[in-house]
């Protein structure tokens, strides 16, 4: 039991069950155990267990443009990632008042997103490569991809968001662990032009795939609410994750 609250005649406990990812330790025997029964001596090597650190969960909550015609209702999306390559899964909670929680959907794998280490300069060439302008993103342990302008004009690349704006690369060139120099990039897709000229570094990047990425189902009364969101891993309390807020202005409604 990690908390109790007593509030007007009710009491509430929150529990977790013990899980193996949640624990570090390493457990080494000695490098041989000799074992003599009668005359027969035999020797067996010594067993490591390692279990390793459960993985730390980041999350972003996203009001953009609709991105698939399966989402064509009210709603928002939501991204997560583990922060190491132990991540096995989070669940979304949402609450209206910082206390009482649901169950909204469960994501078992990781989100490509990050931050963008500089600031992506403005485009003015409309609906065409910008080959001027470049971004750094740093990913962690994930991984981008080079695209050719058929997989992108297909749809078959993954647009990328950065800050407010959607966008496509056609070439990551890979500089140090996790960290991408994206070139050749087709700026202000399904409705994001407004976005184009307001960048700054530090700005949010995701991978805008359906790895790590869901569509979460809203009510006509909750756009403009201010609503709590929480990411949690298997076997976290909720009061140990880290709770976002987004008051949802129903971007993926609008006409792009």
């Amino acid at each position: 039991i990690v908390r109790k609250i007593e509030s007007e005649g009710n009491i509430v406990f929150d529990a977790l069950i013990d899980d193996s990812s949640i624990s570090s330790q390493v457990g080494t025997t000695t490098t041989t155990v000799t074992v003599t029964t009668g005359n027969t001596t035999s020797q067996y090597s010594g067993i490591q267990s390692v279990v390793p650190n459960a993985s730390g969960i980041f999350m972003q909550l996203l009001d953009i443009p609709l991105l698939r015609d399966a989402d064509d209702y009210i709603g928002t999306y939501v991204a997560v990632k583990g922060d190491n390559a132990n991540y096995i899964g989070s669940s979304i909670y949402s609450s209206f008042d910082n206390i009482d929680y649901n169950l909204i959907t469960s994501i078992p794998e990781s989100a490509t997103m990050g931050n963008v280490e500089t600031s992506l300069g403005n485009w003015t060439g409309g609906y065409v490569f910008d080959e001027t302008n470049s971004v750094i993103a740093d990913v962690g342990f994930g991984q981008l991809y080079n695209y050719s302008r058929d997989d992108i004009i297909a749809g078959i690349a993954s647009p990328y968001l950065i800050g407010n704006e959607i966008l496509y690369a056609r070439t990551a060139t890979l500089i140090s662990s996790g960290r991408y120099l994206l070139s050749g990039l087709l700026r202000g897709l399904k409705g994001t032009e407004h976005a184009i000229s307001t960048h700054v570094a530090g700005e949010i990047f995701v991978v805008l795939s359906t790895s790590g990425l869901r569509y979460i189902e809203l009510n006509n009364s909750d756009l403009g609410m201010n609503k709590y969101y929480i990411a949690a891993g298997p076997g976290r309390p909720l009061i140990d994750s880290n709770t976002k807020t987004l008051s949802a202005m129903g971007i993926s409604l609008k006409p792009l």
